[in-house]
């Protein structure tokens, strides 16, 4: 069975029809491509920005960390820093309020006092 150029021509014209034809659709697949490429630097980028962020052995998150782990173990070791502290702050804010409150007193007498030389002057006026 031999094929004849009309089969062939056929065939050729059922491809020509799958193919994208120019009316756009390379344009369109060219440009999906380029955006594909472009985002796959972006991304690229982003991660290596995020790498240098967690690993730098300077400023890294893990340096950090490591940092915050080894204060805290030191810290534990030479005693509770935080607790002494607390207390000397503690002293002071008593020591203030006893001062408030002997100042509250002498306003106190000292008020009453003028009220009632006020008092005795509208008295004794008349």
């Amino acid at each position: 069975m031999a094929i004849t150029n009309k089969e062939i021509l056929e065939e050729i014209e059922k491809l020509k029809k799958k193919i994208p034809s120019a009316n756009g659709e390379f344009i369109l697949l060219k440009k999906s491509v380029e955006d594909l490429s472009k985002n796959h630097t972006d991304l690229k980028s982003d991660i290596s920005d995020l790498k240098e962020r967690l690993l730098n052995p300077d400023t890294g998150i893990f340096a950090r960390v490591n940092r915050n782990s080894d204060f805290r173990k030191d810290s534990e070791q030479r005693g509770p820093l935080c607790q002494q502290s607390f207390e000397n702050m503690e002293d002071s804010v008593n020591t203030i309020l006893g001062w408030k409150d002997n100042v509250t007193k002498a306003l106190w007498i000292l008020f009453t006092g003028i009220a009632g030389l006020i008092i005795k002057t509208i008295v004794m006026g008349n």
